[in-house]
């Protein structure tokens, strides 16, 4: 099929196979909530584990605090703890 539509392409070279060994081994992130080990589910879950460890180092509270708030109090740890 591949060859019908793209006449001009050379599918034998090694680059091809390269490419298709990565494409065909690289399994899609499932979005879908309702199935174990969702993108979804873990990348709430990641955040929260970030956002945890933050309030650990300062005396933000996650619920009372805003975005903006959250990531300007993250910069301002990263600042303190960059060496000049």
């Amino acid at each position: 099929m591949n060859q019908i539509i793209n006449q001009d392409e050379d599918f034998s070279s090694d680059l091809h196979k390269v490419e298709k060994n990565i494409l065909e081994g690289d399994k899609p992130n499932i979005w879908n909530v309702h199935i174990d080990g969702n993108m979804e589910r873990k990348i709430e879950v990641e955040f929260y584990k970030y956002a945890h460890s933050v309030t650990e180092k300062t005396s933000i509270k996650i619920k009372e605090t805003t975005v903006f708030g959250f990531y300007s109090k993250v910069e301002q740890i990263i600042d303190k703890n960059t060496p000049t």
